[in-house]
């Protein structure tokens, strides 16, 4: 129910202990590729629904997808940075899923350069909460330089809170059936 990521397994084999211990862990530290991983949307996919997946400081070149209610819990604004590449999937973070909690990051995207502004490939978006997320959280972050800070579309009942959202396009966006 609790999966650990940093940036800094990477390179390490699936199945090394890492020398953090925490208690329960099967040989009292984190097994990269169970309970540990480089990569947040890795940690997403293992965590098991309502677990939580904490994130160390790090930065993190990825977009993430999550489809499932769960708490993904960064070191905060500043410590945990998360950076969507150039042709990813068009959010930093979508959230497809009610319930979820996205708590700690500095979220932004490749490409923000004058050059770059234009180019097609770019992230649209810091956060999306679209169609199936409802009553999703998203708190404790600062969203900077993306074209929108928080994307909701049709999609109800959020709470997004104590934000720092500059220098985006568009700051917040709630667009087609966004009630409550």
């Amino acid at each position: 129910t609790v999966v650990y990521v940093d940036d800094s397994y990477v390179g390490l084999p699936s199945c090394t202990l890492v020398g953090f211990p925490y208690p329960g862990a099967p040989g009292g530290a984190y097994i990269i590729g169970y309970n540990a991983f480089a990569k947040i949307q890795d940690g997403v996919n293992a965590v098991t629904a309502n677990g939580t997946v904490n994130v160390a400081a790090g930065t993190y070149a990825e977009d993430v997808t999550i489809g499932k209610t769960i708490t993904v819990q960064g070191a905060g604004a500043g410590s945990s940075i998360v950076v969507g590449p150039i042709v990813g999937s068009g959010s930093t973070f979508a959230l497809a899923a009610g319930g979820i909690v996205l708590d700690g990051f500095t979220i932004t995207r490749d490409g923000n350069t004058v050059a770059q502004w234009n180019d097609p490939g770019l992230n649209s978006a810091g956060v999306s909460i679209a169609g199936a997320g409802v009553n999703c959280t998203v708190r404790n972050c600062l969203l900077t330089g993306n074209r929108t800070g928080v994307d909701v579309n049709n999609s109800s009942g959020h709470n997004i809170r104590n934000n720092v959202i500059v220098d985006n396009r568009t700051g917040i966006l709630c667009r087609n059936v966004t009630d409550n």
